[in-house]
């Protein structure tokens, strides 16, 4: 009778493994990399870092800075109003005591390449860039344009501005899933300090063309992608270290335990799904927008499976995907309201007032108008007292007059994906 039991355990173990294989064979076949040697060769290469590499200068300001969590503060206080004399003396006494890490900084946005030294060969325990730093580093810029702003001072706020979205983008362009979450948080601050730049000052279409530009250049990286094929290699190694007998320090499981998940097809059944998750994720972000919204449910629905059935490893490694791409899908489209707005602003500029609707902006302005991926139109336009708001309905398909989540007050619902301008 355990003769038996241990042949039906054998079989049970190949044919789990035979399936396993046939996905990650299917990952290789579409043309994605499944090892973290061939992740940091195709997406990531290791390089010397000289002084036409913008790490060059970011490690040099990350030296001149401390470690502490010091500008959460002005990041409120901008938030809440960036022109009074208390935040403008803040601001000054702040990029004062950061005068020379500053510098460095702006140094590194004004290269076009950007490459840090990091070996994705560690898995998990790769060696990132000190992300708080980096961050400081984005509330500099952020302050510096303020400043510029206040001062009506328009080319250096827009220098300023550029700058923040060009940080934005070298963040995007890291394999792993942290750093684009960073690059989703600045490039939320770029935007909002944008909203303001073209609200107090009156640019000219040489303005508007710069802008548009460092947008255009963001979106060009602007996909998770990369950083789900990072997440995904990390993931892989942990299975096959398993796999072979190894211990994995993020695996909170002992090696009996593992021994008897494996031969009772456990194991497998988990690489199995872990693969057909990730590899699900990556092809989602290459779908068009009104796609990827559509095929969210379907995401859930197996993220859910996860946390509520016995996958043990699973749900250790694999994050919070369905949040992570629905964020992206926010900044994305904010960045197409604003990239709307700048035709807007063109228009403004030749005929010294608002187009009454967006399809006044095309052709000329705009060659068409993008299309709104939750609402099934193209995005909304909403001219106001003082200004206008352009937006995306956001996730609960409703139009909520281009109210931001900021002004819901954080709500699950109720709110839109706008980029507003108040003259």
């Amino acid at each position: 009778m355990r003769i038996y039991i241990l042949l039906f355990l054998y079989i049970l173990c190949s044919c789990i493994a035979l399936s396993q294989q046939e996905e990650l064979d299917a990952i290789i076949k579409s043309g994605l990399v499944t090892t973290l040697e061939k992740l940091q060769a195709q997406h990531y290469p290791m390089i010397e870092i000289s002084s036409e590499n913008a790490a060059f200068f970011f490690d040099k300001a990350f030296t001149m800075m401390n470690d502490n969590n010091d500008f959460s503060k002005l990041q409120k206080i901008i938030s809440d109003d960036p022109f009074s004399n208390e935040t403008q003396k803040d601001l000054l006494e702040y990029i004062e005591k950061n005068k020379l890490p500053l510098e460095e900084i702006y140094k590194g946005t004004q290269k076009n390449f950007c490459r840090f030294k990091i070996n994705f060969t560690f898995g998990y325990s790769t060696v990132l860039p000190p992300f708080i730093k980096m961050m400081k580093s984005l509330v500099l810029l952020q302050s510096k344009a303020i400043l510029h702003i206040a001062k009506k001072e328009k080319q250096e706020a827009i220098d300023a501005t550029v700058a923040m979205l060009k940080l934005a983008r070298f963040h995007y362009e890291i394999p792993c899933l942290i750093s684009p979450m960073i690059a989703i948080r600045m490039q939320s601050t770029a935007l909002s300090t944008m909203e303001i730049l073209i609200g107090r000052l009156s640019l000219d279409q040489k303005d508007i063309s710069v802008l548009k530009v460092a947008l255009e250049d963001l979106e060009k990286v602007q996909s998770l992608e990369k950083s789900f094929t990072g997440e995904m290699c990390m993931g892989i190694e942990i299975f096959e270290r398993l796999l072979a007998g190894k211990s994995a320090p993020e695996i909170s499981m002992g090696k009996a335990g593992l021994w008897w998940y494996r031969i009772t097809g456990g194991f497998g059944k988990e690489y199995r799904k872990y693969l057909t998750i990730m590899h699900d994720v990556i092809k989602l972000t290459k779908l068009p927008l009104k796609k990827r919204v559509s095929e969210l449910p379907k995401l859930e629905a197996s993220l859910q499976e996860i946390s509520s059935s016995s996958y043990h490893i699973c749900s250790m490694l694999i994050p919070a995907l369905n949040a992570t791409v629905k964020t992206e899908l926010e900044a994305i489209l904010k960045s197409k309201a604003a990239l709307l707005s700048l035709a807007v602003e063109s228009y403004r500029i030749e005929n010294a007032s608002l187009p009454e609707k967006l399809q006044d902006i095309i052709p000329k302005y705009l060659t068409e108008i993008p299309q709104d991926p939750y609402s099934g139109n193209d995005f909304a336009y909403q001219k106001e007292e003082n200004g206008y708001r352009i937006y995306s309905f956001g996730p609960d398909k409703q139009d909520n007059h281009g109210k931001s989540k900021q002004e819901a007050a954080y709500k699950q619902s109720n709110w839109d994906i706008p980029f507003a301008v108040k003259k």
